[in-house]
């Protein structure tokens, strides 16, 4: 049996998949609709709270997840010609 300190070395993170799709749509939606930047922000930070309330990840995952949401959308943006 593995005690709570050596579980705890052993685990490994990973950029929350959930932060990562939220922050892309929340990239991508503001650029379409820019007067809804707020409600999308808003939507955003429920995913992300909701994430940490679960303590399904931690907050380097979520902020891993957000960057790399972030360049997905741009990516999106700029290859759909926006």
């Amino acid at each position: 049996m593995v005690g709570a300190a050596e579980f705890l070395q052993v685990q490994h993170s990973y950029p929350s998949r959930h932060a990562t799709r939220a922050a892309a749509a929340v990239t991508f939606l503001t650029a379409l609709s820019p007067h809804r930047a707020e409600d999308y922000r808003w939507m955003q930070d429920e995913v992300l709270y909701s994430r940490l309330y679960m303590a399904g990840h931690v907050s380097g995952d979520l902020t891993a997840g957000t960057l790399l949401g972030d360049l997905i959308g741009d990516y999106e943006l700029t290859v759909s010609g926006y």
